[in-house]
């Protein structure tokens, strides 16, 4: 059964890319969120907090990772540290040098809007929070990137 659902889920990657990944994006953020509120200790389920965050992964970010990395595979191809350590360096580099500050930057004015904060909230909140919460994604996400970089 896991065979044939791997198998429908590759042959919907194929023939639906956007659709399939953004469902699957809104999917898991539903299931951090709903699992981040229950750590929080929180009486009751803050749904609208949970359809931002669902709606912003599945149709902002994962559309834009989705063309980036076409574009970054196009521009740099498949490189590894093995085969071409300069390439592949200036591949992580220009990946995380563009798209995790394009999407942070995103999420900051988006977010705020969608709470009804207005345009001056998502102003506020790029300005407080970007630059903090990109150098903790870059801690992460530069060597989880070389990883996927080596693999893919």
């Amino acid at each position: 059964m896991l065979g044939s659902l791997s198998r429908r889920y590759a042959a919907a990657l194929d023939t639906h890319p956007l659709l399939t990944k953004g469902s699957t994006a809104g999917a898991i953020m539903t299931a951090a969120d709903l699992t981040q509120q229950r750590l929080e200790q929180r009486t009751e389920w803050d749904w609208w907090r949970t359809v931002r965050l669902a709606g912003f992964y599945s149709c902002v970010q994962t559309p834009f990772v989705h063309h980036w990395f076409a574009r970054l595979e196009r521009v740099f191809g498949p490189v590894t540290p093995l085969n071409n350590a300069p390439k592949f360096a200036a591949k992580v580099i220009t990946d995380q040098a563009i798209g995790p500050p394009l999407v942070i930057g995103a999420f900051c004015l988006v977010q705020p809007v969608l709470n009804g904060d207005g345009l001056s909230g998502g102003v506020e909140m790029l300005r407080r929070d970007w630059s903090r919460v990109l150098v903790a994604c870059w801690q992460v996400w530069i060597p989880v990137q070389c990883v996927v970089f080596s693999a893919v």
